[in-house]
Formats: structure tokens, sequence, C-alpha cells
């Protein structure tokens, strides 16, 4: 009988202020990383992304970022770019993303769609895919699961993991009444 696979618990693990260097590599200076997610509390003039990296439940994910975004925006304005999405192929990177104030909200529904498109993929991100969390909490960013509930995925390499993370307290209290909805609507949870 196999194990069943552990599971972190987050409070297990001392806070620590999360520091970063970055190195000059021609010259060898090294100089300190400013860490600091955005502090804004909309999407507006930032970047907000539902991964869709892949052939296979483009329009339903298209749908339902589309819902979203515009919902967070007030309505979409045809002349105006509020709102932008950078498809960054690596969810530790988008959690980066995150953790140095670049982007504002990432989500990956990617199993929700293919559990409703009746397929099995592996095309979706994995606990290990996801593991700099902890990091991104300590910064201050809220991950959670995309229906708002705590994320804690098993540590495994085969769990296909969906998440929702949000680059503030408050931006993620304003959007996650939206994402719970527009979930709900298009039969995603």
């Amino acid at each position: 009988m196999l194990a069943k696979p552990a599971r972190l618990q987050k409070n297990q693990v001392k806070a620590r202020q999360v520091q970063g260097h970055r190195k000059e590599l021609a010259t060898g200076d090294v100089r300190a990383l400013s860490i600091q997610p955005s502090q804004e509390s909309t999407l507006h003039n930032g970047f907000g992304t539902v991964a869709d990296f892949f052939p296979g439940g483009k329009e339903i994910i298209g749908r339902v970022a589309e819902k979203i975004l515009t919902e967070e925006m007030g309505g979409w304005n045809p002349n105006k770019a509020n709102v932008f999405s950078d498809q960054y192929i690596s969810s530790g990177g988008q959690l980066a993303e995150l953790i140095l104030g670049r982007d504002r909200f990432v989500m990956d529904i990617r199993p929700l769609v293919f559990r409703k498109l009746g397929a099995e993929s592996s095309l979706c991100a994995l606990p290990y895919d996801l593991c700099t969390t902890l990091i991104a909490e300590q910064t201050g960013v809220i991950v959670t699961k995309p229906d708002g509930s705590p994320f804690n995925p098993p540590l495994d390499i085969t769990t296909n993991v969906a998440f929702a993370a949000y680059a503030n307290a408050g931006l993620a209290a304003r959007m996650q009444p939206i994402v719970s909805r527009v979930l709900h609507e298009c039969g995603l949870l």
C-alpha cells in the first residue's frame, strides 16, 4: 500500500523576512533586490492573468478571464487597455512576478477546465511548480485555491493543481467573490 503524500503545514516553517540580491555578472557587484508585491487594490493599469498556455480549454479559460477581468474593471472600454495579460509560461515565474510587484493577479484553472471537458491531462501545474508559495505568502501575496479555500496541495509529483494568487489581501478580498461567482457560473466549481 502506498503512503499518502505528505502535506506541509505552513505554520511549521518559521516566518522570515524575504530578501533578494542581484549580482551584476560583468562586474561582480551585488545589490539588494526590492521584494515588494503591488499594494494596488485593483487591476487598473496592471497585469492580471488566467493561465492559458496550451490548446485544450482555451475557449472556456478565455470566457472566464474575460468575465473576471471585465467585472473587476467595472466594464470594458474598447478605447483603453486597462488591464494586461502576461502568459509567463511558468507557475513559479508567475509567483515571482507577483512577489516582485510586476503582476497583481494570476490564476490557473486548467485542472478544473479539463475535468469539465472530461479530459485527463498532465499539462497542468503540479505541486513542485508552486514550491515558492510560502515565500510568496511571506511577502504578502495571497495564494488560494480558485474557490478561495486554503492552497495546500499534497507534496507529490502527479497531482494537478489549480490556484489563484493575488498581490495583496485587499485585492484578494475585492476579487475573490468575483472569481468564485464566475467559476460557478461557468460550471467549474
